[in-house]
């Protein structure tokens, strides 16, 4: 039996990797959102800040680069398991207005858009959330 204070290389595989629980939010999260911030790009004209867009959708994991990080420290994953948590809201309002949302998500969605067309891009944003919101029942 190894020490734990073993050399990596000279420990038995699991004393190595252990057991890791990672979650995180997959490309894809949030998007209604992101669906509706392209229309209000385009809307507004500012289809210049599509590229930050599509960077801002585009930054989160995918299962195979969480594989990846990973094996890249000579740990294969044991089992893959996915699952959703849908949050929905009422209607655009309260979703931009939620602490979450504003803690985890407004400042970097706000980046997309230069300083001074923020106020008016998250009005827009925020009447066109409001209007799936209505047809659809919630966000």
């Amino acid at each position: 039996m190894s020490g734990v204070n073993g050399p990596p290389h000279l420990l038995p595989r699991d004393e190595v990797c252990g057991k890791l629980l990672l979650t995180t939010h997959l490309v894809g999260q949030m998007h209604e959102f992101y669906e509706v911030s392209r229309a209000v790009l385009h809307e507004l004209g500012r289809v210049d800040r599509l590229t930050a867009r599509d960077a801002r959708v585009h930054h989160r994991a995918t299962i195979a680069s969480v594989r990846r990080l990973r094996t890249g420290v000579g740990c294969e994953p044991l089992e893959v398991v996915t699952d959703t948590l849908r949050m929905r809201f009422a209607d655009g309002s309260s979703f931009l207005r939620h602490a979450f949302i504003r803690l985890g998500f407004l400042p970097a969605w706000q980046s997309v858009v230069l300083p001074d067309a923020v106020e008016r891009t998250f009005a827009v944003l925020e009447r066109q959330l409001n209007t799936v919101a209505a047809e659809q029942g919630a966000l």
